[in-house]
């Protein structure tokens, strides 16, 4: 019901470091993810932020396909932490339009003012948004890889991001954790890892009872 996921960052060349640092800094990329079908609650938000050192956002966050079944991985438009660059258009205002990936316009020719049709999945209803930008995240400084998807072929093919509404989810599903004494200036050297991990040390006992309250809560039911 849940994963602790660390943020890496790979495949990066000497030259493009001092701008990646520059913009995840700007972007305030997340040092940690935690993703859990169970969801997470205000509550859980407020115990990890008494940890100390940390800021945390709830994030609405799915994988979905497009009806010619390219994997998206969706995620309600953060404002507080993994925040978007917009490289055309816009931000999506309302619940029928979406920002996607640059490599989407550039690898699988989508274009402003497009409709992407997104498919019926379990959980989700199809849905047709119209394309109001595109955009890098500090989440994907790595252009050539998008990650593994659970449907499809294995493959995540872009990224995108909406309303929340759009998700149709009850609850956050991730949880964004960047801490406040790292050196993100250090994002690439050994540093920076040891840091986040001695964080993922501090939050791993708090996350698991989390979970652990939860799947007891469930199996009462």
């Amino acid at each position: 019901m849940g994963v602790l996921l660390f943020v890496g960052v790979r495949g990066i060349g000497p030259a493009l470091k001092d701008s990646a640092i520059t913009a995840s800094n700007q972007q305030r990329l997340s040092d940690l993810q935690v993703i859990s079908s169970a969801g997470f609650t205000k509550a859980d938000q407020r115990q990890l932020e008494a940890a100390g050192d940390v800021a945390v956002s709830r994030v609405k966050y799915r994988q979905v396909q497009t009806k010619s079944g390219q994997v998206v991985n969706l995620y309600a438009q953060p404002t507080q932490q993994n925040c978007p660059m917009l490289v055309s258009g816009r931000l999506a205002k309302s619940d029928k339009e979406i920002v996607l990936d640059q490599r989407a316009r550039t690898k699988f020719k989508y274009r402003l003012g497009q409709t992407v049709q997104l498919a019926k999945t379990s959980g989700f209803k199809a849905q047709q948004l119209k394309i109001v930008g595109f955009a890098h995240s500090p989440q994907y400084i790595d252009s050539t890889m998008r990650g593994a998807a659970t449907m499809g072929d294995g493959t995540v093919a872009f990224f995108a991001y909406a309303k929340s509404a759009v998700l149709q989810l009850p609850v956050a599903t991730m949880l964004a954790i960047r801490g406040t004494h790292i050196d993100h200036q250090a994002l690439f050297d050994q540093r920076y890892t040891d840091q986040v991990d001695r964080l993922k040390q501090k939050l791993t006992p708090i996350l698991n009872r989390q979970l652990a309250a939860k799947q007891k809560s469930s199996s009462n039911k």
